[in-house]
């Protein structure tokens, strides 16, 4: 999956990153996590390029298939999103919430924007350092 992800032409470098940053984070599918994409750790742009790049891996009208990959290794995680973030208090707020702040929610859970799944803190300059070079398939020179 994580080949099929860092191979994508549906998505951003950053959100690459950010889906790479989930599955390590979910222990190899075993643990629900999310992240908050929002201002000001992140520009309007990325916030936006994540959200529109989460949703065209798994369309079916694109060349991923992200959630057809996950269907095939049965496993029951998949990637879902929303506008929206949570606040102190951990209650989501979405876009029409008088609370709320430029944001997008990734998940990585068997259940659709899963509110008790584990909020991942991160910074961008540590999502940009991780590695798009596929650890899998290793090329060798013959």
């Amino acid at each position: 999956m994580e080949y099929l992800i860092i191979k994508s032409k549906d998505s951003s470098e950053f959100l690459k990153q950010v889906c790479l940053l989930l599955i390590d984070r979910s222990v190899l599918l075993s643990k629900a996590v999310c992240i908050e994409l929002s201002e000001p750790r992140l520009f309007k742009d990325l916030i936006q390029m994540g959200a529109r790049g989460i949703h065209d891996m798994h369309s079916s009208q694109l060349s991923t298939h992200l959630d057809a990959v996950m269907n095939a290794m049965c496993t029951n995680f998949h990637f879902s999103h929303h506008v929206g973030h949570y606040d102190e208090e951990g209650k989501f707020l979405s876009h029409n919430s008088g609370a709320y702040k430029f944001a997008y929610t990734i998940w990585l859970s068997s259940k659709t924007r899963d509110h008790s799944a584990e909020k991942i803190r991160y910074d961008y300059e540590t999502i940009k350092l991780i590695d798009l070079v596929p650890k899998l398939y290793i090329e060798v020179e013959v």
